[in-house]
């Protein structure tokens, strides 16, 4: 249910274009062959397998939240390429001697988009990270200092493979800090009294959407629940029925208070009191969303949510807590069972909220861990790697004034614990400190043994096709 664990995709796809592509001996410089390359890579032999690729199992999924509109996937020949390609070259010589990776430099996908970006891709459905670097042309509008580091982030996350989620919740590193004192990620150990907290709380935000500082328990986003409720209201949901009347409202209701908390446009933070309006709000809209629901008669949600996702609902209802089966076994039917277990999941949120000092916490995630390889890499190639924190804050007035910040001494916000991106600011703040801990002889990403760390087993259920980490 909402706590699932061990639960994968029974339906793997084969891919458009080719199963398992492998490199072409004289491909092009930036996909050279290597011997054998390591399976857990889609490893492509030209740019047309890769665009092939791109277009049937990335493009549907990720246009949009990532990339925007996409226009076009620009040719080969572009010349916008050639610098990306140098870069990428540049970095993975260091790249090769201190991490080894048993893939080709990867090949440069350019897309026509407005958004700012670039991303390494995981095949959720083969478990494979696709030796691609995807970059859309808004980037290149940026200075070649900020393309540098920013691609330098992405390597990491392809040599260290941590956009597999299994290998991501596994680097997964749980601590707290003092008031006044913030060390490397790095360099602490897991903390199990912090991870007892923030695990179970990360792994109900997951499924049921965001708390604390962004959406305030309201389910939305990539959760589990989310995308089943939406499929769910797009099969059953019946407008004709009376009890329907209400729920446009609610939903205004609703659309109203998280516009009242809207801050930058993707976080949503405000004072308490709106902070219970959108709950009332939200349990308001659950309330008329059911009734609106015709659900097939006698069919429980692990059903209703195994028939969505295209799994066996007897592995849900085994993954399931004791709890959520009490609850899912009381509802009548699977659209109350699945608002009963958001709301439990949710009480569960407000009662870790109330009762520890989350703005102590911290977590080591992937993205710290790209930010710190792309660091390492860029002092290997003797720059500078306070580059890596600069790239991040975008524009340069945002820049000015968080480096001014910085420069004054003062701790930025360390953002959310949703996200494993840490604040744009926080990051520049770490660079800096990053930075010292390397020129005082201080160790960066170590080298081969993370990279070539088996997969563990499958930590929660993600019906996501492709995942991208940027």
């Amino acid at each position: 249910m909402l706590s699932f664990r061990s639960i994968a995709s029974a339906t793997v796809l084969a891919l458009a274009a080719c199963a398992a592509p492998v490199s072409e001996p004289g491909a092009s410089a930036e996909s050279t062959a290597v011997a054998a390359h390591d399976p857990d890579y889609l490893v492509f032999g030209s740019h047309a397998e890769a665009v092939a690729w791109f277009q049937a199992a990335a493009a549907p999924t990720i246009t949009g939240s990532l990339l925007g509109s996409v226009t076009a996937i620009v040719p080969e020949e572009d010349p916008r390429i050639a610098p990306l390609r140098a870069m990428i070259a540049a970095h993975w010589g260091p790249i090769v001697q201190r991490f080894a990776p048993q893939i080709p430099a990867p090949r440069v996908l350019l897309v026509e988009s407005t958004f700012s970006n670039a991303a390494i891709l995981f095949d959720n459905r083969v478990k494979k990270t696709a030796d691609l670097m995807l970059v859309t042309t808004k980037i290149l509008e940026r200075s070649p200092e900020d393309i540098d580091a920013l691609l330098a982030h992405e390597l990491g996350h392809l040599v260290l493979k941590n956009g597999d989620p299994v290998r991501a919740d596994a680097l997964l590193k749980y601590y707290s800090v003092t008031p006044g004192v913030e060390p490397l990620g790095l360099t602490q150990p897991d903390d199990p009294a912090v991870r007892g907290v923030l695990a179970p709380w990360r792994a109900a935000v997951a499924n049921i959407g965001f708390s604390l500082k962004e959406l305030n328990g309201y389910p939305a986003g990539t959760g589990v629940s989310t995308m089943f409720l939406g499929r769910y209201f797009g099969a059953h949901f019946d407008p004709a029925l009376e009890a329907c009347t209400a729920l446009n409202t609610q939903l205004r209701a609703l659309v109203d208070s998280l516009r009242q908390m809207r801050t930058d446009g993707v976080g949503l933070s405000g004072p308490p009191e709106l902070r219970v309006k959108l709950d009332a709000a939200t349990r308001a809209f659950e309330d008329a969303a059911a009734p609106c629901l015709r659900p097939p008669p006698g069919q429980s949600l692990f059903q209703a949510m195994g028939e969505t996702f295209g799994v066996p609902p007897e592995g849900l209802e085994a993954a399931a807590s004791a709890e959520e089966l009490a609850i899912v076994r009381a509802a009548p039917d699977a659209p109350s069972a699945l608002f009963a277990v958001v709301r439990h999941a949710r009480e569960s949120m407000r009662a870790a909220e109330a009762a520890h000092d989350f703005y102590a916490f911290r977590m080591y995630t992937g993205e710290e861990q790209a930010d710190d390889f792309a660091m390492t890499v860029l002092a290997l190639e003797g720059k500078d790697p306070v580059m890596m924190g600069r790239s991040v804050n975008h524009p340069d007035a945002l820049r000015a004034s968080c480096e001014a910040s910085v420069e004054a001494g003062q701790i930025p916000d360390y953002g959310g614990l949703v996200d494993a991106h840490h604040s744009a600011c926080f990051r520049l703040y770490h660079a800096r400190a990053f930075a010292t801990h390397l020129a005082a002889g201080g160790e960066g990403i170590p080298g081969v043994a993370l990279s070539q760390r088996a997969r563990g087993p499958e930590a929660r259920f993600d019906p996501r096709a492709i995942i991208e980490t940027d």
